[in-house]
Parts: C-alpha cells; structure tokens; sequence
C-alpha cells in the first residue's frame, strides 16, 4: 500500500526553557484547554499529548495539523501561558 501526502502528526513549538516546563507540569490542563480552542474553531485536530524534548515543546496530535489549526494553537498557548497576543512565535510541523 502506498500512502501519499503529510504524515507528520507532531506539531514543535520553539518556547523558551521555563514556558515549556509550566506547560509540560500543567499537562493535562493545557490538553483540555487546546482541544476546546479546536472544538470552538470547529476543528476535528484534537491534541493527545504533550511532552518536552531538547528544551521544545512536542504536541501529538491525532492527524496533520492545517495552518489555520497551528494559529489556534498559537492564540491557546499565549492564552494559556499569559504571553501577549503580539509576541511572535514559530510552530512546526514534525
């Protein structure tokens, strides 16, 4: 069988050391909090886990995430974290 397009069901968020340790020590609050942002943004992404892995941030999630999916995350990551609506950040698909 040969299977075409993205398998890529990780989502890397660059953050710096002390903002992932909150996340990573808040698990399952911030699982919960995600994936209502992606219910609310009527988006079947949900996220499964988070861990943290050279000082970044990892998300498992259940498929391939759509930009528009990564910007949800952006907005409930400065939501969650209290980082302003302007800071930049970098998220990728992994």
């Amino acid at each position: 069988m040969i299977i075409y397009g993205p398998i890529r069901w990780q989502v890397l968020i660059l953050l710096d050391s002390f903002t992932t340790d909150i996340i990573v020590t808040n698990v399952a609050s911030v699982v919960e909090s995600y994936n209502k942002g992606l219910v609310e943004a009527c988006s079947k992404l949900r996220v499964e886990s988070i861990y943290k892995a050279w000082d970044e941030m990892f998300m498992s999630t259940n498929s391939v995430a759509l930009v528009v999916e990564l910007k949800v995350i952006e907005q409930w990551l400065k939501k969650i974290t209290g980082l302003s609506e302007t800071t930049e950040m970098e998220t990728h698909l992994s």
